[in-house]
């Protein structure tokens, strides 16, 4: 709780993404004025939705995404809705094309909102996705299971951060926090946090 996670892109000739890295950064809730909230059931992933400005992500530009109710979002529609984190990189039954703040079994049908809104000015807008006191699958709405996350894209940079304000687990599935390409062949993993 409380910790901040950001991975950071490297870029270079044409703005392409080559790698990433971990760092650590100061923790920051992003406050939201005009959020486009949504319902979503259990195991539930809907979108597209317009990021507000073009995104480079494992080498391709992306302007819109999707979002799934397990505590990812993605850059191609067609994932799976697959609960059961599975350590990354993988295509068998993980969400690919995707950044993971933490997947795990969320449940939104239950309890908590997600939303999203595109903050800022070119060439530093954010698109801030909101993860608000989900519901976990199998504890419901108890107040030590809550996870509270926020993903965040940055526009100047195409780093990403994970703000994680609560993530606690109800149960002895593990979650995955990171980033994976369109074929599931790469990933970036927070250390320790990969199921």
């Amino acid at each position: 709780a409380g910790e901040t996670i950001q991975i950071a892109s490297n870029v270079s000739g044409y703005c392409k993404t080559l790698n990433y890295e971990v760092s650590t950064i100061a923790f920051n809730e992003y406050s939201l004025v005009q959020p486009y909230s949504f319902a979503m059931s259990d195991d539930d992933v809907i979108g597209p939705f317009a990021i507000g400005f073009d995104f480079k992500f494992f080498g391709t530009t992306y302007s819109q995404f999707y979002v799934g109710s397990n505590g990812w979002i993605s850059f191609s529609g067609g994932q799976t809705i697959s609960y059961t984190p599975k350590p990354i990189p993988s295509n068998d039954n993980t969400p690919v094309n995707s950044i993971m703040g933490p997947w795990e079994d969320w449940d939104p049908s239950v309890g908590g909102v997600i939303g999203f809104e595109t903050i800022g000015q070119a060439p530093n807008r954010q698109l801030v996705v909101d993860f608000d006191v989900l519901g976990h699958y199998n504890c419901g709405v108890d107040p030590s299971v809550l996870g509270d996350f926020q993903i965040v894209l940055n526009e100047n940079d195409f780093s990403i951060e994970n703000h994680l304000k609560s993530k606690s687990s109800c149960d002895t599935i593990k979650a995955v926090q990171g980033i994976q390409n369109s074929d599931g062949s790469r990933a970036v993993v927070v250390n320790g946090r990969n199921g």
